[in-house]
């Protein structure tokens, strides 16, 4: 059974100390603390922006914010989803939605 929940989503950023295009690298990492897999997680991040491409797969827009994680695929519990952008300044990204898949 699915149910619309976020807890356990952990995201974190990095300064990777690198520039693309002149930009400052970020890494990002998205983790499921979780005790369940979920899906269809999104990411809010209003203005997010980059000069590096980013995976479709990983991270992308649907149509504006929020944003779409790992092709709405499930993240497991205990697993880790990394990108890396390049823009002025980090953007702020919180979970704002998943389905639990707790079986």
């Amino acid at each position: 059974m699915a149910h619309l929940n976020i807890s356990g989503i952990s995201v974190s950023q990095s300064s990777m100390r690198k520039t693309v295009n002149g930009k400052p690298e970020f890494e990002v990492v998205i983790s499921n603390g979780g005790i369940c897999s979920q899906s269809s997680l999104k990411l809010s991040c209003r203005g997010f922006n980059t000069v590096e491409a980013v995976d479709s797969k990983l991270f992308r827009t649907d149509g504006g914010d929020p944003f779409v994680v790992n092709d709405n695929q499930p993240v497991y519990k205990d697993q880790s989803i990394k990108f890396k952008y390049a823009w002025d300044s980090q953007c702020v990204l919180s979970p704002s939605a998943s389905k639990l898949n707790c079986y």
